[in-house]
């Protein structure tokens, strides 16, 4: 296995596990049209999205900021549900 694909599993688990706890949390999403959500995201806290992860017709979006703010987004058609948020992430160029 190649490294960049052993680095797409980890995101991918660590993914999972993300959406196992907001899943447990039962937190109502904040919903909008995406490219609103993701100006706001931009704006307010200097995210970009960094990574598009694709499961047949589920598709999430991974956003990070310079600082290592980090959001999670399901994109639905042309809208865009923030499921989780954090603080601090780091990216890993290595194990």
């Amino acid at each position: 296995m190649t490294h960049r694909t052993v680095m797409m599993i980890l995101i991918a688990a660590a993914l999972f596990c993300l959406l196992m706890m907001a899943q447990l949390a039962r937190a109502q999403p904040l919903c909008a049209p995406l490219p609103d959500l993701l100006n706001g995201l931009r704006t307010k806290f200097g995210e970009q999205p960094m990574i598009r992860l694709i499961s047949g017709d589920t598709v999430f979006l991974l956003t990070r900021s310079d600082t290592g703010g980090w959001s999670l987004i399901r994109v639905i058609d042309d809208m865009g549900c923030l499921i989780a948020t954090g603080k601090k992430s780091e990216i890993d160029r290595g194990i």
